[in-house]
């Protein structure tokens, strides 16, 4: 339960005094201590007033987040294929010839989660769902200049393939330096964006050069694949209210 009851809310209009250091307190007020998140009422005060002290104590308490169980934020199947239960991410045990190695749980409300995918080798990819207001342009900035370039500071600047793509409502950006690596390989590094009703998605990945043609056209059709999951798990639920980003960019 995560909405105060409308006594609770009376009670804070007709009677609240919040404050941080509470003055000396009289028998008519219950007073919020926003240091604490704790109500209390003066020690003289009626037992009907120091009742709703309480009750506003356990409302508070009532309106916190709970933390979500693994389960209530993956759904697995038979198989061990996964579902993100919140957006309809899909995180399979294997996809387009790449093996699953790992999912996490970034906070428990389960608004934000990814699953990685290497093919023992070079290559790692990792499908992030979370919601967030930060528009996509401002996070794919962000990202590559505080992430990736700064984990590769000599690079080259490059691009993702079919980067601008959009059919269908569907439109994702995306970005990538070029390095080389400590054995001499030469790599690639960067990620693409979308949005999909109220979710963020997010494809973050690093590959070898001579594959990035391959691996740029799979993380565009899988990005397409994760899209059309999510609007479809967002649009079969009842209305809720509204997310901090659209599907336009």
């Amino acid at each position: 339960m995560r909405i105060m009851t409308g006594i609770a809310w009376l009670g804070v209009m007709l009677t609240l005094a919040a404050c941080s250091t509470a003055p000396e307190k009289n028998t008519n007020t219950v007073y919020f201590d926003p240091d604490s998140g704790e109500f209390s009422a003066g020690e003289n005060a009626s037992e009907d007033l120091s009742a709703l002290a309480a009750l506003l104590g356990m409302a508070q308490e009532l309106n916190q987040p709970q933390d979500l169980s693994d389960e209530e934020i993956w759904r697995s199947d038979a198989d061990g294929n996964l579902t993100h239960i919140q957006s309809g991410l899909i995180c399979p045990v294997t996809w387009g010839g790449y093996i699953r190695t790992n999912e996490t749980i970034y906070n428990r409300n389960g608004e934000d989660v990814s699953c990685n995918y290497g093919d023992g080798n070079s290559t790692v990819v990792t499908y992030y769902a979370y919601r967030t207001a930060m528009s996509v342009e401002d996070e794919l900035v962000g990202i590559m200049e505080q992430v990736v370039k700064a984990r590769h500071p000599v690079y080259a600047e490059a691009a993702i393939l079919n980067a601008s793509a959009s059919s269908n409502g569907f439109h994702y950006v995306g970005d990538a330096i070029s390095y080389s690596d400590a054995n001499g390989q030469e790599m690639k590094s960067g990620l693409v964006l979308a949005d999909a009703t109220g979710w963020r998605l997010k494809v973050r990945i690093t590959y070898p050069l001579e594959n990035a043609e391959k691996l740029e056209a799979f993380v565009g059709a899988s990005l397409l694949g994760q899209w059309d999951g999510v609007r479809e798990t967002q649009l079969s639920r009842p209305a809720e209210t509204a997310s901090p980003n659209e599907d336009t960019i």
